[in-house]
């Protein structure tokens, strides 16, 4: 089976799954929720030589929480393929998530993955919504497309240029030279972190989900309603505010009617991801 013929399989997986889960067409998707509201549970563990597991009989994904948290994503949703595929049990490693596979059942995972999480008419509605050019578009532009889908900048990079040939080939090799790191430490003034989430443009239409030490860079004037997120900076053109225990905050801008709920998990956490954001029992 070819690429093309493969592709076809995928787009029509995704429709499936995203209608199954109530998800609208123009949303981005939490996989995770997506996942257990089909009834298929997601652990976190801790370690291991792997990327994702699907077991069948228990209809239950393993992810290895040490990973970066779009590698996770993608890695959920990758797995989610087998399970909607009827692939059987799968234990996959780092050849088989987003990169090329011989396999074709891991060639589709891969790309069922992909469109599940960045659904072209939804990119497409973002990326006109963001005021974001193809032609003319900036690693800044990809990583704040990447962010109001949840995915790392380099998954979402892969499928502008590969699956929605957005991209062409020398736009695509000049951003994959930046690395996301440089883009974190410049928006960030300077601070190191290992994850940012930018969300100051548009209204969220599902919760930003961070772990404790994470960063989100959101419109001015935000405030923080709860002690799972604390502003850290308020300037004119931004707020800053950065996650630092378990549990959901409420934040709102004073300025507009921008407002979104913030999920916080403990950075290595393990367990049941619908437990991921419970407050520490002491606190509760």
């Amino acid at each position: 089976m070819d690429n093309e013929e493969l592709a076809t399989i995928a787009y029509k997986g995704a429709i499936d799954v995203r209608d199954r889960a109530s998800i609208g067409r123009l949303d981005p998707i939490n996989i995770f929720d997506c996942s257990e509201k089909l009834k298929v549970e997601v652990r976190f563990v801790f370690g291991g030589t792997f990327e994702g597991m699907y077991e069948k009989e228990k209809k239950v994904i393993v992810l290895p929480v040490d990973r970066p948290a779009g590698r996770r994503v993608f890695t959920c949703a990758h797995e989610l393929a087998h399970w909607r595929y009827k692939h059987g049990s799968m234990l996959d490693d780092s050849t088989t998530i987003e990169g090329y596979n011989d396999r074709p059942e891991e060639r589709l995972a891969n790309m069922f993955a992909g469109y599940i999480l960045m659904f072209p008419p939804a990119v497409e509605s973002a990326r006109a919504a963001l005021g974001i050019s193809y032609s003319a578009c900036s690693s800044d532009d990809i990583y704040a497309l990447a962010s109001w889908f949840g995915v790392s900048y380099a998954s979402m990079l892969n499928h502008l240029r590969w699956a929605l040939r957005k991209l062409g080939h020398s736009a695509y090799e000049e951003l994959k030279r930046v690395a996301p790191r440089t883009i974190r430490t410049r928006l960030l003034g300077g601070r190191e972190s290992q994850h940012l989430v930018v969300m100051h443009s548009l209204i969220p239409r599902i919760p930003i989900d961070l772990e404790a030490g994470d960063f989100a860079l959101l419109p001015a004037s935000v405030k923080a309603d709860g002690g799972s997120v604390a502003v850290i900076e308020q300037r004119p053109s931004h707020t800053l505010v950065q996650a630092v225990r378990p549990g959901i905050s409420l934040l709102r801008s004073e300025s507009s009617d921008w407002a979104a709920a913030a999920r916080v998990m403990r950075r290595g956490y393990t367990g049941r991801s619908i437990f991921r954001n419970l407050e520490p029992e002491d606190d509760a």
